[in-house]
């Protein structure tokens, strides 16, 4: 998580915007009461962070402190004024975190910190077996999406992947394109 917070740094008085790994915990404790949107957010995405710090370090320079800055860091639940950056090296930085973070194969959705997740892999019937490829999904619907469900064709007896069969009007399976064909012919 990152969270983002104005501050006038300790010791100097510096303003700055800061982008805290880890969450509202880990920003440093000299932080302004919130008055732009956005601020004492906590984000999943840093590049998101980012924008929201760079918004909200421009709307408080219009304001009048024109030697703001954005400063990305990590406090470790410490005090710890961070450096400022320009903000291309704010937005650099959240990309470069953001492809590092491991992230759900299907939709995107970060799951480094999941303390529970899914895992994908091929049924056979009634019997599920893992993918033992490290991959993480983040819900239970984006497993299933990348698994593989096989079936026996009710005609052929071939194991049919069940996104290609062909179901009745009650959802039950009624054969694959291995011998639909086969199928339309015998009940002609």
């Amino acid at each position: 998580m990152y969270t983002v917070t104005r501050q006038i740094q300790w010791p100097n008085g510096d303003p700055m915007v800061e982008v805290s790994e880890g969450g509202i915990d880990y920003t440093n404790p000299d932080a302004l009461v919130a008055n732009y949107p956005g601020e004492f957010q906590e984000f999943q995405d840093p590049r998101e962070a980012v924008e929201t710090a760079i918004n909200i370090c421009r709307s408080w320079r219009k304001d009048g402190q024109q030697d703001a800055k954005v400063g990305v860091g990590a406090t470790g639940g410490y005090t710890m004024p961070f450096d400022g950056s320009t903000f291309k090296e704010a937005v650099d930085w959240a990309k470069e975190v953001w492809e590092k973070l491991e992230k759900c194969p299907t939709c995107d959705r970060i799951t480094e910190d999941l303390q529970e997740w899914w895992s994908a892999g091929e049924w056979i019937g009634d019997e599920f077996y893992a993918y033992d490829n490290g991959d993480k999904y983040c819900s239970e619907y984006c497993a299933e999406k990348a698994s593989v469900w096989l079936v026996e064709c009710s005609v052929c007896g071939v194991l049919c992947n069940v996104k290609t069969a062909h179901l009745n009007q009650e959802d039950e399976y009624i054969g694959d394109e291995c011998c639909w064909d086969e199928r339309l012919k015998s009940s002609e």
